[in-house]
């Protein structure tokens, strides 16, 4: 819970609606755009981040099964990765990133790097 509060709070701008978890996940694929997450392509980051957040409902809904959730398999040959180290190295990687440019704790900044890159969305910060 801890983690995915964590994510929401630097990824998704306070008073949101909907789609909270779309919004995340699409957010933090475009940061590993500019700079990669560990190996993983923003496509995949995009994959467990929903994941992420799948086990973060899931405890706060009360789910009876947590055993299946507490692992996330990745990739189809590697062995699973326990859900809060990878949130945790998740959110890890989001705090540098955001630490050394700022500029994309505002959601549309990054937003506009969906749709042409850094360039763009230094244009549209300063509009």
């Amino acid at each position: 819970m801890d983690v995915a509060i964590g994510l929401e709070t630097l990824m998704v701008e306070d008073g949101a609606k909907g789609e909270i978890n779309h919004k995340l996940a699409m957010r933090l694929a475009a940061l590993c755009k500019m700079r990669p997450f560990e190996d993983y392509r923003p496509a995949e980051v995009f994959g467990l981040c929903k994941k992420l957040y799948e086990i973060r409902s899931a405890v706060a809904h009360g789910s009876q099964d947590m055993s299946k959730k507490r692992v996330i398999k990745v990739r189809e040959a590697q062995e699973p990765i326990r859900a809060v180290l990878l949130g945790i190295s998740l959110l890890r990687y989001v705090i540098r990133f955001l630490t050394e440019k700022p500029e994309y704790l505002v959601a549309k900044t990054l937003d506009m790097t969906l749709f042409g890159g850094d360039d763009l969305a230094a244009g549209e910060a300063g509009a």
